[in-house]
Protein backbone atom coordinates (compact mmCIF):
# COMPACT_ATOMS: atom_id res chain seq x y z
CA UNK A 1 0.00 0.00 0.00
CA UNK A 2 2.63 2.30 0.97
CA UNK A 3 4.78 1.45 -2.28
CA UNK A 4 1.05 2.41 -4.02
CA UNK A 5 1.17 5.66 -2.89
CA UNK A 6 4.96 6.56 -3.20
CA UNK A 7 4.38 5.54 -7.16
CA UNK A 8 0.98 7.63 -7.87
CA UNK A 9 2.76 10.53 -5.85
CA UNK A 10 6.10 10.39 -8.76
CA UNK A 11 3.49 10.02 -11.67
CA UNK A 12 1.77 13.27 -10.12
CA UNK A 13 4.42 15.00 -10.21
CA UNK A 14 6.31 13.90 -13.19
CA UNK A 15 3.43 14.86 -14.55
CA UNK A 16 2.66 18.18 -13.57
CA UNK A 17 6.20 18.78 -14.67
CA UNK A 18 5.51 18.12 -17.91
CA UNK A 19 2.37 20.27 -18.08
CA UNK A 20 4.53 23.46 -16.78
CA UNK A 21 7.34 22.69 -19.19
CA UNK A 22 4.81 22.65 -22.13
CA UNK A 23 3.22 25.88 -21.12
CA UNK A 24 4.58 28.98 -22.83
CA UNK A 25 6.36 31.55 -20.31
CA UNK A 26 5.33 34.92 -20.51
CA UNK A 27 7.58 37.55 -19.36
CA UNK A 28 7.22 41.68 -18.11
CA UNK A 29 9.44 42.94 -21.28
CA UNK A 30 8.01 40.79 -23.78
CA UNK A 31 5.08 42.84 -24.60
CA UNK A 32 4.99 46.52 -24.77
CA UNK A 33 2.10 48.04 -25.33
CA UNK A 34 1.49 51.06 -28.03
CA UNK A 35 1.13 54.71 -25.68
CA UNK A 36 -1.89 56.07 -26.69
CA UNK A 37 -2.57 58.92 -29.31
CA UNK A 38 0.97 59.28 -29.55
CA UNK A 39 1.00 59.67 -33.17
CA UNK A 40 -1.88 62.46 -33.11
CA UNK A 41 0.18 64.38 -30.63
CA UNK A 42 3.22 64.86 -33.04
CA UNK A 43 0.95 65.74 -35.62
CA UNK A 44 -1.10 68.67 -34.08
CA UNK A 45 2.16 69.99 -32.50
CA UNK A 46 3.57 70.16 -36.49
CA UNK A 47 0.30 72.00 -37.12
CA UNK A 48 0.45 74.60 -34.45
CA UNK A 49 3.80 75.41 -35.80
CA UNK A 50 2.40 76.04 -39.14
CA UNK A 51 -0.09 77.91 -37.99
CA UNK A 52 1.88 80.68 -36.00
CA UNK A 53 1.09 84.01 -37.10
CA UNK A 54 4.15 86.35 -37.52
CA UNK A 55 4.86 88.85 -34.87
CA UNK A 56 3.57 92.21 -35.91
CA UNK A 57 5.40 95.28 -34.89
CA UNK A 58 2.76 97.62 -33.21
CA UNK A 59 4.78 100.65 -32.71
CA UNK A 60 2.90 102.64 -35.05
CA UNK A 61 5.56 103.13 -37.29
CA UNK A 62 4.84 103.26 -40.89
CA UNK A 63 7.15 102.09 -43.44
CA UNK A 64 9.02 104.69 -45.55
CA UNK A 65 8.03 105.87 -48.76
CA UNK A 66 10.32 105.75 -51.82
CA UNK A 67 10.14 109.21 -53.06
CA UNK A 68 12.62 108.50 -55.94
CA UNK A 69 9.78 109.24 -58.00
CA UNK A 70 9.63 112.72 -57.40
CA UNK A 71 13.12 113.53 -58.07
CA UNK A 72 12.15 112.46 -61.84
CA UNK A 73 9.85 115.08 -62.12
CA UNK A 74 11.03 118.00 -64.70
CA UNK A 75 9.58 121.34 -64.43
CA UNK A 76 8.21 122.67 -67.83
CA UNK A 77 10.45 125.85 -69.09
CA UNK A 78 9.22 129.67 -67.94
CA UNK A 79 7.06 130.83 -70.82
CA UNK A 80 6.50 134.62 -70.33
CA UNK A 81 2.48 135.99 -70.91
CA UNK A 82 1.66 137.11 -74.54
CA UNK A 83 1.47 141.00 -74.27
CA UNK A 84 0.02 141.21 -77.88
CA UNK A 85 2.03 144.57 -78.43
CA UNK A 86 3.44 145.70 -81.62
CA UNK A 87 5.11 148.61 -82.67
CA UNK A 88 1.99 149.92 -83.75
CA UNK A 89 0.42 149.27 -80.07
CA UNK A 90 3.83 148.71 -77.68
CA UNK A 91 3.11 147.32 -74.53
CA UNK A 92 4.56 151.01 -72.21
CA UNK A 93 4.40 154.52 -73.60
CA UNK A 94 6.57 157.24 -72.00
CA UNK A 95 7.30 160.79 -72.49
CA UNK A 96 9.78 163.75 -71.61
CA UNK A 97 8.00 165.98 -73.05
CA UNK A 98 7.33 169.06 -70.43
CA UNK A 99 10.17 167.86 -67.60
CA UNK A 100 12.56 170.90 -67.49
CA UNK A 101 14.93 168.74 -65.79
CA UNK A 102 17.09 165.32 -66.76
CA UNK A 103 14.51 162.51 -65.34
CA UNK A 104 14.49 158.36 -65.50
CA UNK A 105 11.53 156.08 -67.55
CA UNK A 106 11.51 152.63 -65.69
CA UNK A 107 9.78 150.09 -67.63
CA UNK A 108 9.94 146.55 -67.00
CA UNK A 109 8.44 142.67 -68.61
CA UNK A 110 9.54 139.35 -69.67
CA UNK A 111 10.16 137.40 -72.90
CA UNK A 112 10.83 133.81 -73.69
CA UNK A 113 12.39 131.86 -76.52
CA UNK A 114 10.50 129.38 -78.13
CA UNK A 115 7.43 129.86 -76.21
CA UNK A 116 5.56 132.63 -74.83
CA UNK A 117 5.97 136.72 -75.84
CA UNK A 118 9.42 136.83 -77.22
CA UNK A 119 9.44 140.63 -77.74
CA UNK A 120 8.43 143.72 -76.09
CA UNK A 121 7.72 147.16 -77.53
CA UNK A 122 8.46 150.55 -75.28
CA UNK A 123 7.82 154.12 -76.85
CA UNK A 124 9.27 156.69 -76.05
CA UNK A 125 9.44 161.03 -77.13
CA UNK A 126 12.38 162.77 -76.25
CA UNK A 127 12.57 166.35 -74.81
CA UNK A 128 12.11 169.26 -76.29
CA UNK A 129 15.18 171.05 -75.97
CA UNK A 130 16.91 173.98 -77.65
CA UNK A 131 19.50 171.61 -79.06
CA UNK A 132 18.96 169.97 -82.20
CA UNK A 133 20.43 166.60 -80.07
CA UNK A 134 20.02 164.80 -77.16
CA UNK A 135 21.75 162.47 -75.21
CA UNK A 136 19.75 159.86 -73.84
CA UNK A 137 21.21 156.50 -71.98
CA UNK A 138 19.71 153.12 -72.07
CA UNK A 139 19.91 150.29 -69.25
CA UNK A 140 19.14 147.15 -69.73
CA UNK A 141 19.05 144.61 -66.78
CA UNK A 142 18.57 140.91 -67.24
CA UNK A 143 17.79 138.49 -65.32
CA UNK A 144 16.23 134.77 -65.70
CA UNK A 145 17.03 130.83 -66.97
CA UNK A 146 18.83 129.38 -69.88
CA UNK A 147 20.20 132.21 -72.33
CA UNK A 148 19.89 134.95 -70.66
CA UNK A 149 22.86 137.35 -72.15
CA UNK A 150 20.75 137.02 -75.56
CA UNK A 151 18.00 139.58 -75.21
CA UNK A 152 18.67 142.75 -76.51
CA UNK A 153 17.33 146.21 -76.47
CA UNK A 154 17.35 148.04 -79.64
CA UNK A 155 15.87 151.83 -80.49
CA UNK A 156 13.80 152.38 -83.48
CA UNK A 157 13.15 156.12 -85.20
CA UNK A 158 9.51 156.26 -84.89
CA UNK A 159 8.81 159.14 -86.74
CA UNK A 160 8.15 158.21 -90.52
CA UNK A 161 5.40 156.53 -92.26
CA UNK A 162 6.94 153.32 -90.88
CA UNK A 163 9.59 152.67 -87.69
CA UNK A 164 12.95 152.06 -88.89
CA UNK A 165 15.33 150.38 -86.48
CA UNK A 166 19.13 152.18 -85.62
CA UNK A 167 21.94 151.13 -86.46
CA UNK A 168 24.08 147.95 -84.79
CA UNK A 169 25.85 151.07 -82.42
CA UNK A 170 22.88 152.06 -80.79
CA UNK A 171 21.64 148.44 -79.94
CA UNK A 172 21.70 147.79 -75.99
CA UNK A 173 22.78 143.95 -74.61
CA UNK A 174 21.69 142.61 -71.60
CA UNK A 175 23.12 144.26 -68.26
CA UNK A 176 24.85 146.60 -70.34
CA UNK A 177 24.52 150.47 -70.75
CA UNK A 178 25.09 152.74 -73.60
CA UNK A 179 24.51 156.37 -73.86
CA UNK A 180 23.37 157.65 -77.53
CA UNK A 181 22.67 160.61 -79.35
CA UNK A 182 19.19 161.37 -80.21
CA UNK A 183 17.23 163.94 -81.95
CA UNK A 184 15.14 166.57 -79.60
CA UNK A 185 11.32 166.39 -79.17
CA UNK A 186 11.62 162.99 -81.48
CA UNK A 187 9.73 159.48 -81.83
CA UNK A 188 11.38 156.68 -80.86
CA UNK A 189 10.66 152.55 -80.33
CA UNK A 190 12.72 150.23 -78.10
CA UNK A 191 12.24 146.52 -78.95
CA UNK A 192 13.23 144.31 -76.39
CA UNK A 193 13.67 140.82 -78.12
CA UNK A 194 16.13 137.78 -79.05
CA UNK A 195 17.65 139.00 -82.13
CA UNK A 196 19.96 136.17 -82.87
CA UNK A 197 17.57 133.87 -81.08
CA UNK A 198 18.07 132.10 -78.24
CA UNK A 199 18.16 128.43 -76.14
CA UNK A 200 15.00 126.82 -76.44
CA UNK A 201 13.31 127.13 -72.78
CA UNK A 202 15.31 130.43 -71.85
CA UNK A 203 13.58 133.17 -69.84
CA UNK A 204 14.24 136.73 -69.40
CA UNK A 205 12.96 139.39 -67.01
CA UNK A 206 14.41 142.91 -68.26
CA UNK A 207 14.39 146.25 -66.46
CA UNK A 208 14.48 148.90 -69.00
CA UNK A 209 15.55 152.49 -67.63
CA UNK A 210 15.16 155.23 -70.20
CA UNK A 211 17.21 158.49 -69.07
CA UNK A 212 18.47 161.98 -70.32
Amino acid sequence: MRNFNLTALFALITLIAFASACTPQYTVDSYVPDEPGLGDDDDSATDDDDEQEPIEDDDGTEPPVDDDDDDDVVEPPLAAEQDNDTFDDPLFVESFLGSGAPRIIEVADAISFLDGDSEDWVAFTTPALENEDVNITLDLICDGEGDVDAAAAHPWDDEGSSPTQLQAGFRVNCNDVETMLLETNHDYLVRIQFPNGAEPGTYVAWDLAISW
